[in-house]
């Protein structure tokens, strides 16, 4: 009987269609190799050890060799505080933007006393905590009235504008920040509930806003919203830090907060749509830039301010102490009789020949330099070209106006087509290109080397009697540090 089971037991084919006693006789060789060969174990062993080493490796050079090229730990520590403000700041930035859009649209169907903000009392009510807030918020408070004139300026209200907005919402299509927010939001996008809508999502919003000026938030680096770590980086806000390690450092930042953040992901649509359709007449993130100016040297930012608007922690006049003026005993010398002479008078020529300074931009002793010595291509100082030439402030508003029309992807495929746009017949303006850099533009800048390509035509109108047509490369990757770079290649 026992034969007999023996031999079934041998002779049954498995489940998986592998022999039984083929897979018994395996394991019996495998166990025995394992536990009675020795050499086995040896060949295996460095196999094992070689992998753990690899990711170990691996692990280091992704991890800790990057952060100590990119940002050193002493660079980190000095600019930790100043980067977790900037993101602040930004995110202030496009808050303020939102709900100055919502006070617009609550005018424009002249809902009364709805989304209606002073912005000086807001301001007041904030309740910032470290040094560069509080600088930020008397910059908001001193600034209050211009800001509430520029801010919520009433568009069209005709009733066919009114429409077009409200069909707009209803498909879902997003034309400004305040349709961005109830689309993406649990409010009503019925028409007969637009009130109710509105006033929700400034109340939420506001709320958001007071939360962050009082430094009561959780959300450091927003590692869920790409937009506003790129706002940070192409603000201007981290121009302390060296080219070197701005990226570095605030990736760092954003990496090591990470886990301990509040995640609000709506915000990330308002931060999105605000990033990719600037606004400069509705920025204030430019007056967190005043406290290193005033640390620089620049006293009497707020001119005629009162004690009484004074915060704690911030005095800008300087107490003068009134000290005695030092008394000097009077020490009496004999007079001396100097004999005359006779002085000759020489005729002396008073004109000296005056070297002239070279008035041309960086551009053009860049174009002038690749031409002398015969270069493929010549990098422009990107620092020194933007002070070539400067916008006024009235200038700027103008053209950022008229500028969305001309940069858009259709109106640039059109004007490629038909007018042969960034050709040698039709070259972009040099001034053209750089109030978009200086100006921090991306959108439109993207929507240039994206359609028009990385290289063009430009014609130098920035310096005088000069209409030199040059071909140049404009980049902005990685390898730059994400930053705009003009080159002037050959032709």
């Amino acid at each position: 009987m026992i034969k007999v089971l023996l031999f079934l037991l041998f002779t049954t084919s498995s489940a998986y269609g592998v022999d039984i006693e083929q897979r018994f006789l395996s394991d019996q060789r495998d166990l025995k190799r394992e536990n009675f060969y020795p050499e086995y174990q040896s060949d295996q062993y460095f196999y094992h050890r070689l992998n753990l080493e690899f990711f170990e490796l691996n692990s280091f050079f992704s991890n800790e060799y990057r952060e100590a090229i990119t940002c050193p730990k002493s660079e980190y520590k000095k600019y930790k505080e100043k980067i977790h403000f900037s993101f602040r700041l930004m995110a202030l930035n496009h808050l303020y933007q939102s709900l100055a859009k919502y006070e617009a649209i609550s005018k424009n169907f002249e809902f009364n006393n709805l989304c209606r903000f002073n912005w000086k009392e807001i301001f007041k009510e904030c309740k910032s905590k470290t040094t560069d807030m509080t600088f930020f918020k008397r910059s908001m408070i001193h600034f209050g009235k211009e800001i509430s004139s520029t801010s919520s300026s009433v568009t069209d209200t005709s009733i066919t504008s009114r429409k077009n907005w409200l069909s707009k919402l209803k498909s879902n299509q997003s034309s400004d920040l305040a349709q961005v927010r109830i689309i993406n939001s649990k409010v009503s996008k019925d028409p007969k509930r637009l009130s109710k809508s509105l006033n929700t999502i400034c109340k939420d919003d506001l709320a958001e806003f007071m939360m962050i000026c009082s430094e009561l938030d959780r959300n450091f680096g927003y590692s869920y919203s790409p937009s506003l770590f790129n706002s940070v980086i192409y603000s201007g806000l981290l121009n302390d830090i060296e080219d070197n390690y701005l990226y570095g450092c605030t990736r760092r930042y954003v990496e090591e907060s990470r886990g301990e953040e509040a995640k609000k992901y709506y915000l990330n649509d308002l931060f999105k749509f605000s990033f990719e359709n600037p606004s400069p007449e509705e920025s204030i993130y430019e007056y967190g830039l005043l406290k290193s100016i005033s640390d620089k040297g620049l006293v009497s930012i707020f001119s005629g301010a009162t004690p009484e608007t004074e915060d704690e922690g911030i005095k800008l006049v300087a107490s003068k102490s009134k000290e005695k003026k030092p008394e000097f005993e009077k020490i009496t010398l004999k007079k001396i009789k100097a004999e005359k002479k006779r002085i000759k008078k020489v005729k002396t020529n008073l004109r000296k020949e005056v070297k002239k300074k070279d008035l041309s931009s960086t551009f053009l002793l860049a174009s002038k330099f690749r031409r002398k010595n015969l270069l493929q291509e010549v990098k422009l100082d990107m620092f020194k070209f933007k002070n070539d030439y400067i916008f006024g402030s009235k200038q700027r508003q103008t053209i950022a106006k008229s500028i969305s029309k001309f940069t858009e992807p259709s109106a640039l495929k059109e004007m490629k087509s038909k007018d042969k746009l960034g050709s040698i017949k039709a070259p972009f303006p040099l001034t053209f290109i750089k109030f978009l850099i200086d100006e921090n533009m991306h959108y439109a800048l993207f929507n240039i080397t994206n359609v028009i390509g990385e290289t063009f035509y430009v014609v130098n109108n920035i310096d005088i009697k000069v209409k030199n047509i040059e071909h140049i490369k404009l980049i902005n990757n990685i390898e730059n540090n994400n930053k705009w770079e003009l080159t002037i290649i050959e032709n």
